[in-house]
């Protein structure tokens, strides 16, 4: 998209190269979020990964998913059909996280959906179930593809907890 912008010889109008310069943004904005998953990863593996949990309303999530997804969603025509309470649903977890995570499931399913479908997204209160640490550390070891006696490490630093 950039090389036809500059190349003297493109007669693109003022519409084309308003697509062209919007193309050129969203793989910037792709390629920022490569790049930052990447650091994201290398974090993880160096036990430096820090969350930054606060509480937030995860109502707002969806309203934030909602405004990204809206162009990816309007080219093919689809609708996010949002669901959520009339009451806050309070989450205390790292809010970037949570989004890119939603952001994710619902990249997805635009992709895997035919054009003009519609993609659902419900936010609903839930409990929190404790589960012993050793059968945590097995689940996500096995999601992540960790072993050995690093994977404690790593978890510890997801966890925040400081103790051994």
């Amino acid at each position: 998209a950039i090389g036809l912008l500059l190349d003297p010889d493109t007669r693109a109008g003022a519409q084309q190269r308003r697509q062209l310069l919007e193309t050129a943004e969203r793989n910037a904005e792709q390629l920022q979020l490569l790049a930052d998953s990447a650091l994201e990863l290398a974090r993880f593996h160096a036990g430096e990964l820090r969350l930054q949990l606060r509480r937030f309303d995860a109502r707002e999530v969806a309203d934030e998913v909602l405004v990204s997804m809206r162009p990816l969603l309007d080219a093919k025509r689809q609708h996010l059909a949002v669901a959520v309470g009339e009451e806050p649903t309070w989450v205390f977890a790292d809010h970037r996280r949570i989004e890119r995570a939603v952001g994710n499931l619902v990249s997805n399913a635009h992709k895997f959906s035919p054009t003009g479908a519609t993609v659902g997204l419900s936010v609903t209160a839930c409990v929190l179930m404790l589960i012993p640490a050793t059968a945590w550390q097995r689940q996500v070891s096995a999601v992540m593809g960790m072993e050995g006696p690093n994977t404690l490490g790593y978890l510890r630093t997801l966890r925040g907890a400081t103790t051994r």
